[in-house]
């Protein structure tokens, strides 16, 4: 039974600000007021569709409370454009109280080090900014004093280009961690500079390669521009105006907030919405309970084996969502998968009863008007019949109706998106990667409504919450070491103990229902040919010994009965093997769980040397990538109609 569903997420959005350190006085100006335009544009918008959420008859009322919006923004306070950007975000020119405007930072390292190796000049501004701050993440890369501002001499060649390697680690994983902690990229790019390792333009490349919208500022140039693809970064064409470039952003806010998909939802989809927001309990019920029954015989006892690594508990953010989720895709998997199943057992039950109603008239057919017995009988086959059938038809319309085959896909895809949000806070993401399915069918295009549903969840969790800080504390140091072993351990080694078991599963499954199969098919050949032999031996009249009326007025129809019903078995059975696709399945659970394993294992060549939080990011993007890879193939073939049997 499911539990109260979870509360409506607010509208919230998290923007990211990269930027150059050194600003020319002529381009600070303008450059306040392309920041001011933004913050001011995004916060209002944003506002505004919140306000449209709390209207019930509202396509966004669907998935959203209504209460006060939040925006936030995530910078590097660095000098520059980091510092300038915050302090504009937290005093905005346009004062409202919708949305509440949140401020977080995320430095590739300690506060000293970052004071003292990462030439902040302006001290006041950053303590200020500091103090603002709701969340610090803290990414715990070293950061070494940088080659240009150690003493003559001091550095041997070695060590200066050991030193910029590791502050281009440092940098690049700060760039990463801003990234995945937001929905838009703020980049003030300096069209004049070639860029360095974990600078402004690797930020940008780094945002469309995972399909994050930019907004672009140039310094020494009016307006602004919204960047989508990387050939948009290559030539940009700027915005100039107020109102152009008003209107863009706002198109932008629009869009990743999901208001453009919302006005052209379907029933089903507000349907997704409305069952997953309501208190209504899902159970999977007496269908459910005849395909676990089944299921259960084609499964091992566990072996009790230890898991190398216990999983983080689950952030208080995410847990209730992802509960309601696999509650109601366990519910309606169970309700699909034993409605075919109770269908194909109806299928050759109703074919019994039909059969056995002819043979009891071809056997009775010399012996006059049937008997009471013989019409209470036919009477009851007959209502067997009538019933089996009826029911298949309500089975197959209900299935049909309520498109469970697609809700227990949709929500198990959604659930398995916040499978991962267990895991990839510790490598500082609150941000999971994007699905890279591409929409080649309508079920993967349906996959986006889950998206939209997931990206709302992810959006309004509060940041302490997820990265496990607190408000007294809201600093947050990240372990490069204890977010590798937790990945590769707890999730990756894991989920490669599932698909090993449900291979196992799926195999047994699969493996009898194709020699119970092979046996029936059997059975029909021996069948048919001894019906031959009574032919043949009625013909002949040889052997004078038996009874020829027996063996043709009672054996024959007897046998062609069996006849008649093994196949209809037959079919059945081919029929639950290729609706709960288990060969299929089976196979890519075992190479599931190869990949998995290939993942989960140490890297050989590192030795004792701790891992960077670069190895951790680029081990939790492979991991879900392959994780959320597997879910949205899986949803998009799983994702079919009753059949109609």
């Amino acid at each position: 039974m499911t539990e109260p569903a979870p509360a409506k997420p607010i509208l919230a959005l998290t923007l990211a600000l990269a930027g150059k350190r050194k600003i020319d006085a002529m381009a600070i100006a303008p450059l306040r007021v392309a920041l001011a335009l933004t913050f001011d544009t995004v916060a209002a918008r944003l506002g505004e569709l919140s306000v449209l959420a709390g209207q019930a008859n509202d396509p966004l009322a669907a998935r959203f409370s209504g209460d006060t919006a939040r925006l936030t923004l995530v910078s590097g306070l660095a000098d520059g454009v980091d510092m300038l950007g915050a302090a504009m975000f937290v005093t905005p020119s346009v004062h409202a109280d919708n949305p509440r405007r949140i401020l977080g930072a995320a430095l590739p390292c300690g506060r000293d080090d970052f004071v003292n190796h990462s030439s902040v000049s302006d001290r006041t501004s950053f303590d200020l900014l500091w103090d603002r701050c709701s969340f610090i993440i803290d990414v715990g890369a070293p950061m070494p004093v940088s080659p240009s501002a150690a003493p003559p001499g001091s550095l041997t060649p070695d060590e200066e280009k050991a030193n910029r390697r590791d502050r281009g680690y440092a940098f690049s994983a700060q760039s990463e961690v801003l990234l995945r902690n937001a929905d838009i990229l703020v980049a003030v790019d300096d069209p004049d500079d070639d860029g360095k390792t974990g600078g402004t333009r690797e930020s940008v490349r780094k945002a469309l390669d995972v399909g994050m919208p930019v907004i672009l500022i140039r310094l020494g140039e009016a307006g602004l521009v919204v960047l989508r693809t990387r050939a948009d970064f290559d030539e940009p064409r700027m915005i100039a105006g107020d109102v152009a470039a008003r209107a863009s952003v706002r198109a932008l806010v629009d869009d990743v907030a999901g208001y453009k998909a919302s006005l052209r939802e379907d029933d089903y989809v507000k349907s997704l919405f409305a069952e997953f927001f309501s208190g209504d309990g899902r159970k999977a019920g007496a269908l459910g309970s005849i395909w676990s029954w089944f299921e259960a015989r084609f499964k091992k006892p566990s072996s009790g084996g230890g898991s190398r690594g216990a999983a983080p508990a689950e952030s208080p953010a995410y847990a209730a969502y992802k509960k309601r989720a696999s509650d109601l895709s366990g519910a309606y998997a169970g309700q699909y998968r034993g409605s075919f199943l109770a269908g194909y057992i109806l299928a050759v039950l109703a074919v019994f009863a039909a059969v056995v109603s002819l043979s009891v008239v071809a056997i009775n057919r010399d012996a006059g008007p049937p008997s009471c017995w013989e019409l209470g009988l036919l009477f009851f086959l007959g209502l067997v019949k009538l019933a089996a059938v009826v029911a298949i038809f309500r089975l197959s319309t209900r299935a049909h109706r309520m498109r469970l085959a697609h809700r227990a896909a949709d929500f198990r895809y959604l659930s398995e998106r916040l499978r991962a949000m267990q895991f990839l806070p510790g490598a500082g993401w609150m941000r999971s990667p994007a699905n890279w399915s591409l929409p080649y069918t309508t079920r993967v295009a349906a996959q986006g409504v889950m998206d939209r549903l997931f990206a709302a969840i992810v959006r309004q969790a509060d940041p302490l919450l997820v990265l496990g800080g607190t408000r007294g504390a809201p600093l947050v140091r990240l372990d490069p070491t204890a977010a590798e072993k937790t990945i590769r351990d707890a999730w990756l080694a894991e989920q490669g103990r599932y698909h090993e078991r449900n291979e196992a599963t799926l195999g047994r499954l699969s493996e009898f229902l194709e020699v119970t199969n092979r046996v029936l098919n059997g059975l029909v050949i021996v069948i048919a040919g001894l019906d031959l032999v009574i032919l043949a031996a009625v013909a002949t009249g040889f052997p004078p010994c038996l009874d020829m009326e027996l063996m043709h007025g009672v054996l024959t129809p007897v046998l062609i009965s069996f006849a008649a019903i093994l196949p209809a078995a037959v079919a059945s059975l081919n029929g639950v093997r290729f609706q709960s696709e288990c060969t299929r399945l089976a196979d890519r659970s075992r190479q599931m769980s190869v990949e998995l394993c290939r993942l989960a294992a140490d890297p050989p060549d590192r030795g004792a040397r701790p891992p960077r939080m670069m190895e951790v990011q680029r081990l939790a993007e492979d991991a879900t990538r392959l994780t959320l890879g597997e879910v949205a193939e899986w949803s998009a073939i799983y994702g079919k109609d009753f059949p109609e049997i």
